[in-house]
């Protein structure tokens, strides 16, 4: 078994699990509420989905709120998978994201709140040269959560909710590899506050924990069958956004922060691999950057049920540049370019949104890492362009009275 096919073939099949719509190392813009995609993920999300961006936000409903989110989302990569300058693309790929979810006012002061959703999915295809099977990655992360938000004033909300995650993650015809693994976790946490000074005027800021899931699975290697196991994290983060309503609220601005701790979550990876009874540590030492954004949007009600809206987000990859990875954002800069539309009626809101993403990079002096234990040659980073471009629709639907 050669070293090459160890270090690559065990590594991508564990590590792959934390890689988003290439977004893992970096969130774009937030595909489970289509008013917010319409903005850029700037904007309150106060509907069923609030969970997913602000538990505490859930205040905003009266009784009952139900939504629910489809929001496919296609992808294209370019990377140098086979040497420096090389030119190997990957796409589109497609990943149906959704979204259920539900709040209820039991109290004056109390809303309680679910949702579920796939936190991460992910899809690529290399394209390798004729005759060579491509190098094909596919990967599912499905995520519940339940939460609560309390009404310290009627003004003012603080929430809470814990989800669950499992994840899944498929891996074939990688120099010789093929592999499932899968695990989940129970230990992420969310904590928000919500802020209305005036009936025109919203705040909100909330804070998402690390969460650490065990994942383990079997793979082949060139024939040889291993089993692997590792532990994926996700990194906490912090979000702060803020809503004006201007001429009688028939304009909208909406602007947000965000900061995710990728340095202190999982820099360094562990794996072990057992095969033919042998157990062999490795890890992989990625180096994240922390991670920050900032968004805008606007939302103009052309008539009293019908809106028009834009936005532009801006994010830091959390990809260092000395160390490009093809199945993970390129180093630099995302931007992301969004509109939408939708529909306000008595007890139903009907959203559209469409966002554009993209990043290049030019690495040209990429990091070689040492040798792992026992002499095992670490996988090589190759000089040349790293990018990608995805195209996000999401479209929702709201009961609520």
């Amino acid at each position: 078994m050669g070293s090459k096919v160890i270090r690559r073939g065990l590594a991508l099949a564990v590590l792959l699990l934390l890689r988003t719509t290439r977004a893992s190392a970096n969130p774009e813009v937030d595909a489970y509420d289509a008013r917010a995609v319409g903005m850029a993920g700037s904007g309150m999300i106060e509907n069923g989905a609030a969970i997913f961006q602000n538990p505490a936000a859930m205040h905003a409903t009266d009784h009952l709120s139900v939504t629910v989110v489809a929001s496919p989302i296609m992808g294209w990569a370019r990377a140098p998978l086979d040497g420096n300058g090389s030119n190997q693309t990957a796409g589109p790929s497609f990943s149906p994201l959704f979204l259920i979810g539900a709040n209820v006012r039991i109290l004056d002061r109390l809303v309680v709140g679910a949702i579920a959703y796939p936190a991460a999915g992910y899809g690529a295809s290399f394209s390798q040269p004729k005759g060579t099977p491509n190098t094909e990655v596919s990967a599912v992360v499905t995520a519940a959560a339940v939460g609560a938000s309390f009404a310290i004033l009627p003004n003012l909300a603080i929430g809470g909710a814990l989800d669950a995650s499992w994840a899944s993650e498929h891996l074939q015809n990688y120099e010789s590899t093929s592999g499932d693994v899968s695990g989940h976790t129970f230990v992420g946490g969310q904590l928000g506050l919500y802020w209305r000074p005036a009936e025109n005027i919203r705040f909100g800021l909330a804070w998402r924990s690390k969460a650490v899931t065990d994942v383990a699975g079997s793979a082949t290697l060139s024939g040889v069958p291993v089993y692997i196991s590792s532990k994926a994290a996700t990194p906490n983060s912090f979000k702060l956004g803020a809503q004006i309503g201007v001429l009688d609220d028939r304009l909208v601005l909406a602007f947000g922060v965000a900061y995710w701790m990728y340095a202190a979550a999982d820099g360094v990876v562990p794996l072990t691999a057992t095969a033919n009874g042998a157990t062999l540590p490795l890890q992989t030492v990625y180096d994240w950057n922390d991670s920050y954004a900032g968004v805008a949007g606007g939302e103009w009600w052309i008539t009293k049920h019908v809106p028009v809206r834009a936005g532009v987000a801006v994010t830091r990859s959390a990809t260092p540049y000395a160390k490009p990875d093809p199945f993970f954002p390129p180093p630099g800069w995302i931007t992301s370019l969004a509109t939408g539309t939708g529909l306000r009626l008595e007890h139903w809101q009907f959203d559209l949104g469409v966002a554009y993403s993209f990043d290049s990079a030019n690495v040209t002096s990429p990091v070689q890492d040492p040798p792992q234990l026992g002499g095992i040659a670490a996988a090589p980073r190759y000089s040349g362009v790293y990018s990608f471009r995805d195209v996000l629709v999401s479209v929702a639907g709201t009961f609520m009275f």
